[in-house]
């Protein structure tokens, strides 16, 4: 397990680094083969998500997503959940609690 933590002065150089500079969580990681298992995270203080100020995520949100092996090949989405709260064009607020479970999975046939 590994906790995700902004640097203390640190000034991103990215949109998605100003961004993830909002956020705090956990990461959880299989040993064996360096994949992402479970990531849970936080935000810390209100961030503009899509040109700052058409999406705004309010402090208190919070993200969970799960993945697992699939058919002993593929890393797979298998669950996601997300609890938080935003304000589209600084105006209206929007109050989500969002679960999402992936399953049966199918693998693509090569020859189609």
């Amino acid at each position: 397990m590994f906790s995700l933590e902004p640097r203390p002065g640190y000034s991103p150089r990215t949109p998605q680094g100003r961004i993830l500079k909002s956020f705090r969580g956990r990461a959880w990681v299989d040993e064996q083969e360096y994949e992402l298992v479970r990531l849970k995270t936080d935000v810390q203080e209100t961030v503009g998500v899509r040109f700052s100020f058409i999406v705004r995520l309010l402090k208190g949100s919070q993200g969970h997503i799960e993945r697992r092996k699939i058919d002993g090949d593929t890393w797979l989405p298998t669950y996601s959940h997300f609890k938080g709260s935003g304000r589209v064009f600084f105006i209206v607020r929007i109050d989500l609690d969002q679960v999402s479970e992936f399953s049966s999975y199918k693998k693509k046939d090569s020859g189609e």
